[in-house]
């Protein structure tokens, strides 16, 4: 099975979908599903994940936010401290009712 990405000359990238910059990059073009923990342009959780596709054809590998958190955890934000979109929730713990989305 291989994986459909980003190529250029020197690696191949998977976007980051929190700051649409690269998240992770591979060196011999080959994601796994699981790879990563963080983006490496912004920080965000994440990790790759591979749609399963028959032995004999092309399967799509994308980044994917680990925006999840339970109630008691910290919410996942960036490390851009000027993120608009991470703002209002740096540096909280989820709690019910918070409006946070899970």
């Amino acid at each position: 099975m291989t994986t459909e990405t980003n190529q250029s000359e020197d690696s191949v990238t998977l976007e980051c979908d929190h700051c649409g910059c690269v998240a992770i990059e591979s060196a011999d073009g080959m994601f796994y599903d699981g790879q990563g923990d963080a983006c490496m342009s912004c920080g965000f959780p994440g990790h790759v994940s591979v749609d399963e596709a028959p032995e004999d054809e092309t399967a799509e590998a994308h980044w994917s936010l680990s925006d999840y958190c339970e109630i008691g955890e910290p919410i996942p934000v960036c490390t851009d401290a000027n993120c608009e979109d991470c703002k209002e929730w740096r540096g909280k713990i989820h709690t019910k009712g918070d409006g946070y989305g899970f």
